[in-house]
Order: structure tokens, then C-alpha cells, then sequence
């Protein structure tokens, strides 16, 4: 396989593989028992941003513990693991911090991503509850089809301006 690299970037085989071995071994401990309650508080962080950001547009937004609804309807939105956008957070910071040279400089890159990604999932989190209150088949594409693409999207332009923009050679003026 062909080889490429800059001063702060490096795309061989060996990072490759350094990358896939680092994802499978973030999964694997992003689902163990040891991190359950780090991502349930984690979960309950999302539902708390999402409901401050939402009862300032809307005064019957709910929420009880996880749970967000609207007050008329007594079907919510349960924020689970599952909703947190952990495993875009997980790519992408993987991703960063194995294809950067230089880690320092990386982490607070892969820091600010992993912010824009919950940004995203709190809009998510907000467009699903009123979606679901609305219709529910609406919610079905949005939440299948609609909110996995986008975040693939995003995930995948935050890492090629990151990892592939910040290494152009700068211009030099005359």
C-alpha cells in the first residue's frame, strides 16, 4: 500500500493498523461494565443540555431523569447509550490521535471534534422528541436514515479538515 506523509501527518500501513487495533480496543472498554456509569452520567449530561436548550423555545418540553417528552404526549425520548454519539466521538478522536504525528497537538483538535459532535447530538436528541410528538414515522427515518448519515458526514469532514487541511504547506508571502 502507498505510503503518505507531512510534517504532522502519517497514513501508512503500520498506522492503519495502529488505528483499527486502538478502535476495536476503545469499543470493546466503551461497552465493558467498568465505563457503565460514566456513560450513563454521560447520558443524563445529554438530557439536561438538551432539555436547558429546548425549554428555552418550549415551555412544555419535560424531562424525568433521561427521559424528554413533550407534555401533552406521554411518549419520550429515553436517552440511552445508544444516543450519546459515542461511537462517532470514538472514530473520529481515534482517527486523530493515531494519524497525527504529534499528539499534543492533536488532543485539544480531538477534544474540540468531540464537543462539535455532542453540539450535533443535542440538536439530535431535540429534533427526535419533537419528530416522535409529530409523527411517528417522520421519527423512524429521521432516527434510522436521516441522523446516522449526518453524523457520518460530519464525522468524516471534521477529520479531513483536522488530519488532512491543517497539513497543507502555508503560503509564503513575497
Amino acid at each position: 500500500m502507498k505510503s503518505y506523509e507531512t510534517a504532522n501527518f502519517r497514513f501508512d500501513s503500520a498506522a492503519q493498523w495502529s488505528y483499527l487495533f486502538y478502535l476495536v480496543v476503545g469499543l470493546i472498554i466503551l461497552k465493558s461494565q467498568a465505563l457503565k456509569s460514566t456513560v450513563d452520567w454521560f447520558c443524563l449530561l445529554l438530557a439536561k443540555l438538551a432539555f436547558g436548550l429546548g425549554s428555552v423555545f418550549d415551555s412544555r418540553l419535560v424531562r424525568e431523569h433521561s427521559i424528554l417528552y413533550v407534555e401533552d404526549y406521554a411518549h419520550g425520548i429515553d436517552i440511552t447509550p445508544a444516543c450519546g454519539a459515542l461511537i462517532f466521538s470514538l472514530v473520529l478522536i481515534t482517527g486523530v490521535l493515531t494519524f497525527k504525528k504529534k499528539h499534543i497537538k492533536a488532543l485539544p483538535l480531538a477534544i474540540g471534534a468531540f464537543l462539535v459532535i455532542q453540539a450535533l447530538n443535542v440538536l439530535r436528541i431535540l429534533s427526535l422528541v419533537y419528530a416522535r410528538y409529530f409523527d411517528h414515522t417522520t421519527f423512524d427515518i429521521i432516527h434510522e436514515k436521516m441522523w446516522p448519515v449526518v453524523f457520518s458526514l460530519v464525522t468524516a469532514a471534521l477529520f479531513y479538515k483536522i488530519v488532512h487541511v491543517r497539513n497543507l504547506p502555508s503560503t509564503q508571502k513575497n
